[in-house]
């Protein structure tokens, strides 16, 4: 037999044949130190084509040759290795080195022998990990196409399932990884790369889209979450917005029919995540996958799924806890800034919560009173009894709430008070776990409640012991809430009456009264008091009694009137005073009248006298100064006349009584060829003179009408004179203008000969005022001077007390 393979063609050939082809080849190793077997190998297998894979044939001569030959090929499938070379057991030597050192388990060893004497079958299949002991002679064409393919075939298997164990190794270690990220887009990331290495290639082009919303069919739902190569740049990128044709259309696919898909040039892996939420990867595989990479790919799936829902999971979890976490700090921020002292207690009276008021009372933090029995931080005895009274109470569920108010003594000896809620919390069967309480340091308000009672207790003192009567009107009742014992005094009714019957004080008027205090009472009943007014009363015990009532209105914080308060006082005294004040002064008006009339009646004699002497004397520079000492006298016996005529001796009018002096002065110094006239102008409304300015006034009209007479129009046949009175800056202003020739400028007005002019600088100074001099288109004498007795009149109008009219 060995013979017929020495026979074939022993031409030298290459060491190695291989025809490139599309298929990937199976490597097969020929180690033997025997030319000729490499020779006829070849030539048998050469061209042969098993399980549709060509053969490459790789030769080595010996032992040593062949170690560099596995070194640089180890996915040999096939050696066939002469057992004798350089030694007897260099052969032998090979095996191990094939499986000990370089560890190729699935490389199929088929030892060949041409002196089996060297190496017994049985010793070497026992003793090595060798898959077949064939001699040369054994090996014809047939049986070496059969033993190699039955190797070949084993090879695949052991490598089949080699794969699959490296397969599903990566993906316990790709579960491990992907079970510890947190995010979506991490576990994504990580999944592309973890099925590029799975599938044995580098980084594939591919992209993982998420759904977020409800309908599968709205691309715009979808979300690339993850994308590795050429795809990078559509993170973050809506569905619909990727450029390229393929991925929409076939992620849509996957997750309408929820299946993967295996196209010709790219696959879709569909993930089930949580409810309503769905995943998708796309990878463009550039050819469709082998079906045990579709088994593998089927298990990693299924594990990204399960890691998918984890990080839902995860995610939710952490979204609950940082809701958790920003409830806990809402409510920390809250129970701190709450006025109020907030603990919660278990059942053993330790505190689990506090706080931030109640720890800085005891001068500890939150922190420092969390697991401290409350009752132990209590110096009051008084306090601690009570806070544990309340929580036993609390906790065996005898009371279900407890309200007090705690006095206690603080630490630095201060007495204080607090006000405690104590109530239960409740667990899901009802059961009380703890104890939750709320005190209030209500301290300064038991101090403002004793002060306010101490001030309550000293107003009803003094409202008690007043002369008058005090008393609060509630409105719009209309109901008495305080009246002052002294009304059973003034009114001869006790207060219990006023409460009982708040309309008494309308049947006690007088009749002469009782309608216009109707309408004044109408009027407080809304709000609208008079600040005071009087009225008279029957008093039970006889004589009718004058009353002053004085209102202030109260209303509340939205301005409407709450409350009427008001003083009343007995001035039945002061009005019998008054009355006898008023006749006496009746009396007085009355004679100081008829003193006014005889004054002037003498002056009028007087007068008459002088016009009588004036006539039987013939030096006329005499005659004209008895007529003017005649004008003088006439003056001041009108004013008189004046004070005679008027009701009010304080009040006189100016203006009636200038023009009647002016009237007779013009008379006096009328001649037929001139026509002077005169002209008194006095605001409406001016306010009156009293008598001591009147007199001076009308003395100071008399003297410069008279002067303006004899010189203003000593060349000119007509003229005209203006005495006005005016009110500046609470100054009276008399002026008196003529529009004649003019003061001589030569002339000092202050000091002069005539009598007249130094008449009126008198009378201004007894008026307490200046004068001045204007000579602008004529001559006109400007006096201003105060007139206290009108001042005096007005305020005291102003201040007087209104009275109710019982006229109406």
């Amino acid at each position: 037999m060995i013979n017929e393979l020495l026979d074939w063609d022993n031409a030298d050939e290459p060491a190695e044949e291989y025809q490139p082809d599309d298929t990937p080849p199976w490597k097969l190793l020929v180690v033997d130190d025997d030319p000729e077997v490499h020779s006829v190998t070849r030539f048998v297998l050469q061209d042969l084509r098993i399980f549709d894979r060509p053969l490459r044939l790789l030769h080595a001569h010996s032992a040593q040759e062949a170690r560099e030959r596995l070194r640089q090929h180890p996915d040999i499938a096939v050696a066939l290795v002469d057992v004798v070379m350089e030694t007897d057991q260099a052969g032998l030597d090979l095996v191990e080195y094939i499986r000990d050192q370089l560890g190729l388990r699935e490389c199929r060893i088929i030892l060949r022998t041409g002196q089996p004497g060297y190496a017994p079958e049985l010793t070497v299949i026992h003793q090595y990990d060798i898959n077949d002991y064939r001699t040369k002679a054994e090996l014809t064409h047939t049986r070496l196409i059969t033993t190699v393919s039955a190797a070949l075939r084993a090879y695949e298997q052991l490598r089949a399932l080699a794969e699959n164990r490296r397969g599903l190794e990566l993906i316990i270690q790709a579960t491990a990884q992907l079970m510890e990220q947190r995010a979506i887009a991490s576990l994504a990331e990580d999944a592309l790369i973890h099925l590029s290495a799975l599938l044995g290639q580098p980084l594939l082009d591919g992209l993982v889209c998420a759904q977020r919303g409800s309908s599968p069919s709205d691309t715009e739902r979808f979300d690339v979450v993850a994308a590795a190569g050429r795809y990078a740049p559509y993170v973050a990128q809506p569905l619909g917005a990727l450029s390229d044709q393929r991925i929409a259309p076939a992620i849509l696919n996957s997750v309408t029919h929820r299946q993967h898909i295996f196209g010709a040039d790219h696959t879709v892996l569909y993930l089930k995540a949580t409810p309503p939420q769905e995943a998708a990867i796309f990878l463009d595989s550039g050819q469709v996958l082998a079906a045990r990479d579709r088994s593998l790919l089927e298990v990693f799936i299924t594990h990204v799924a399960a890691c998918l829902r984890n990080v839902n999971l995860v995610e939710n979890l952490l979204r609950a806890r940082r809701e958790i976490e920003r409830q806990r700090a809402f409510l920390r921020t809250v129970i701190d800034a709450d006025p109020h002292f907030i603990c919660v207690k278990n059942r053993h009276g330790q505190i689990l919560l506090v706080n931030r008021g109640l720890a800085e009372n005891f001068g500890l933090t939150p922190e420092q009173m969390v697991g401290r029995p409350f009752s132990g931080l209590i110096t009051d005895p008084e306090w601690a009894r009570a806070s544990l009274d309340d929580d036993t109470a609390i906790l065996t569920q005898a009371r279900d709430r407890i309200e007090r108010e705690v006095k206690f003594v603080d630490s630095t000896g201060r007495t204080r008070w607090l006000y405690t809620v104590n109530a239960p919390i409740k667990n899901e069967a009802g059961e009380v776990e703890q104890v939750i309480g709320v005190n209030t340091d209500i301290t300064e308000r038991k101090q403002a409640e004793a002060q306010l009672r101490e001030s309550e207790a000293r107003f009803r003192r003094l409202a008690e012991n007043a002369p008058d009567m005090i008393y609060r009107l509630s409105l719009p009742e209309g109901r008495y809430e305080y009246v002052s014992p002294v009304c059973q005094q003034l009114t001869g009714h006790a207060p219990e009456e006023f409460y009982q019957s708040p309309h008494l004080i309308q049947r006690i008027i007088h009749p002469d009264w009782r309608a216009r205090f109707a309408e004044e009472w109408a009027q407080l009943m809304v709000g609208q008091a008079l600040p005071t007014f009087e009225y008279q009363i029957v008093h039970p015990s006889g004589p009718s009694k004058w009353l002053r009532q004085r209102n202030v209105l109260v209303r509340d914080d939205q301005g409407q009137p709450r409350a009427i308060e008001g003083i009343i006082s007995d001035i039945t005294e002061h009005k019998l005073l008054e009355e006898q004040i008023k006749t006496s002064l009746r009396e007085k008006e009355a004679l100081l009248k008829e003193i006014h009339h005889r004054v002037k009646n003498n002056l009028q004699l007087i007068s008459s006298l002088l016009d009588l002497q004036a006539g039987y004397v013939e030096d006329q520079s005499v005659r004209n100064q008895l007529r003017e000492s005649r004008n003088r006298v006439k003056s001041m016996a009108l004013i008189h006349e004046r004070l005679y005529q008027i009701p009010n001796l304080a009040q006189i009018n100016l203006a009636d009584y200038a023009h009647d002096l002016v009237t007779h002065l013009i008379h006096a110094y009328a001649t037929p060829e001139r026509a002077i006239t005169a002209r008194v102008a006095v605001p409406t409304g001016e306010p009156v003179l009293g008598v001591e300015s009147a007199v001076p006034c009308g003395l100071i009209i008399n003297e410069l009408v008279t002067n303006a007479l004899k010189h203003a129009f000593a060349t000119r046949r007509a003229g005209e004179i203006v005495i006005s009175l005016g009110v500046a800056d609470g100054q009276r202003t008399l002026r008196v203008r003529d529009d004649g020739i003019g003061f001589p400028p030569t002339v000092d007005f202050r000091h002069t000969p005539s009598l007249g002019l130094a008449i009126v600088m008198t009378l201004v100074k007894q008026l307490k005022g200046s004068i001045e001099l204007r000579t602008e288109a004529g001559t006109e004498f400007v006096v201003a001077f105060p007139n206290p007795a009108a001042t005096k009149v007005a305020e005291q109008s102003a201040t007087a007390t209104r009275a109710l009219d019982p006229r109406g």
